[in-house]
């Protein structure tokens, strides 16, 4: 076999940023990467379920991916046959079982192997490796302690809470319907090939590594956090720490009286990923072990710190370099605030033991006396039902007519919410679009859309709701513009007396249609009032 060389430039960044031990960089190539999935002629012809390729060593099952038809040919040699494209978001988004991992070009010097939480973790943006921090140092020690010779390494997610994850040493297994299913002979017999230099490329397996190895939890908050980050359960992590106090160091020449939220506060900004950040910490050692020396430093709620964030181009992290760590962008923490209160949490979130429960209730009965204005799109073929056929009802995603009120076009509309999805009624270049506002009464009619698109996503997210693209399964508009918002789903609920009926206009201009009144039910159109 011929010496393998790069076919793209995606191949080519993906070398040469293991080369220099960049495996960060190589994840992020990853995952804006369009990728070959193996599957059989039948399944392309529509003539069988399309399925997954497969290669299952060890009892353990990977899904096999590819950057190029080149890379396929190489790794698979004669069993190369035919393949899918997908774009790594929608792979992560169909994963199929969440005890599989991704074999990304097996065999060749630009592998990479991912368990299923790493797999979602990607997908998020967040390319950080558990319990390294983007230290080439730790990297270099933990190849080492896992037995791996090369002077670069192939990418891979050493601490993964199922162990280690380097290419176990038996052939490879591809079926294009699952280890258990009658698979195409010609690709099960298959091997991914051997390396660029003509020797075996399956490194000897690697010994189990327990996530988070090494590390120590300062208290039990950091015990809960360990937990959720091994599972790669991120919703787990974030409900916790928005409970939680955390250590915010001060500013050199600051002030010690002045607290965040008050006029004069001076933030502690450092660089993170090459950006500006402010980082806190769960632990007067976690602070420590970063800034390698007692600081002073602010004891402040998550919930606070988040509600009075500073600057959205800045980032937060929580424990950089620990398996406990997170990164949030800037653009994101007003919609984690945003969420966090809808669900009842305030600024005194866990202050006295309270849960996120407790919070909730409280804040809902406090919504009762104030509901929240509301607002949902409504397509101009379904106006006739409200206003002819006196329908008073509404379901699916709705928004909080606040985060919504400077969408004033249908192409603002459309793009802020993403509206384009296929058969879609809406488009960008509308002359007109429809919405209903009304107060929410019922605060627990209006839940939090998480899911995914598909059984499996569904179930990573602990969610209830499983929709077609571009559904996100967030809590979020799946936006496509630089919009932030919040969404929720209701079912087929009745509209308050009084709720409007608007026309929004291309130019910007919008008008009241008609009120309802639900003694009627009856909508009075505006020019009749």
């Amino acid at each position: 076999m011929t010496e393998w060389a790069p076919a793209t430039e995606a191949e080519a960044t993906m070398r040469d940023a293991l080369r220099a031990e960049d495996q960060e960089q190589y994840f992020r190539i990853l995952a804006s990467a369009e990728l070959l999935l193996p599957v059989s002629a039948e399944a392309l012809a529509g003539r069988e379920p399309m399925g997954w390729g497969t290669w299952t060593a060890n009892g353990r099952t990977h899904v096999l991916a590819f950057t190029s038809s080149e890379a396929m040919r190489f790794c698979l040699a004669e069993h190369a046959s035919s393949a899918r494209t997908m774009p790594y978001q929608e792979l992560a988004a169909a994963w199929p079982n969440l005890d599989w991992w991704l074999a990304v070009n097996p065999g060749l010097p630009i592998e990479g192997y991912l368990p299923a939480w790493f797999v979602t973790q990607l997908a998020r943006g967040d390319t950080r490796l558990p319990g390294r921090g983007g230290n080439r140092q730790e990297a270099a020690a933990a190849a080492e302690q896992s037995g791996r010779s090369e002077p670069w390494g192939r990418a891979s997610v050493p601490p993964a809470p199922t162990g280690a994850s380097h290419r176990p040493a038996v052939p490879a297994q591809p079926g294009p319907a699952g280890p258990e299913s009658d698979a195409d002979p010609a690709v099960d017999s298959a091997s991914p090939g051997v390396g660029p230099a003509g020797e075996p490329a399956t490194p000897p397996a690697a010994p189990e590594v327990e996530f988070g190895a090494g590390f120590t939890p300062a208290n039990e908050l950091e015990s809960q956090l360990l937990t959720a980050s091994a599972a790669g359960r991120i919703d787990h992590y974030l409900s916790t720490v928005l409970l939680a106090k955390v250590l915010l160091p001060s500013a050199d020449d600051a002030d010690p009286e002045l607290r965040p939220n008050e006029p004069g506060y001076q933030w502690r900004v450092e660089k993170l990923d090459g950006e500006p950040g402010v980082v806190v910490f769960t632990s007067a050692e976690r602070l420590v072990e970063h800034l390698e020396t007692e600081a002073p430093s602010h004891a402040i709620r998550f919930m606070q710190l988040i509600r009075t964030w500073p600057d959205e181009s800045w980032s937060l992290s929580v424990n950089p370099g620990t398996p406990i760590g997170i990164l949030l962008p800037g653009r994101q923490i007003a919609g984690l605030a945003s969420s966090a209160a809808e669900v009842g949490l305030d600024d005194d979130a866990g202050e006295a033991r309270e849960t996120g429960a407790d919070a909730a209730n409280a804040a809902g009965a406090r919504a009762v006396a104030q509901p929240v204005p509301m607002q949902k799109v409504v397509a101009p073929s379904q106006v006739s039902w409200y206003l002819e056929r006196s329908y008073d009802r509404v379901s699916g995603f709705v928004q909080r007519e606040g985060e919504v009120a400077h969408l004033r076009s249908p192409a603002k509309l459309v793009d802020g919410l993403g509206l384009r999805y296929q058969g879609s009624p809406f488009s960008p270049d509308d002359e007109e679009v429809y919405v209903l506002r009304w107060p929410a009464y019922r605060p627990s009619l209006y839940r939090i859309p998480y899911g995914g698109r598909s059984e499996a996503a569904m179930a990573a997210m602990e969610g209830w709701v499983i929709e077609r693209p571009p559904f996100r399964g967030n809590g979020f508009a799946p936006s496509e513009s630089e919009d932030v918002i919040a969404e929720f789903k209701v079912d087929s609920i009745r509209l308050p007396h009084g709720a409007q009926l608007w026309r929004l206009r291309a130019d910007g201009t919008s008008q009241l249609v008609a009120r309802l009144d639900a003694d009627g039910p009856t909508w009075h159109r505006n020019e009749e009032s």
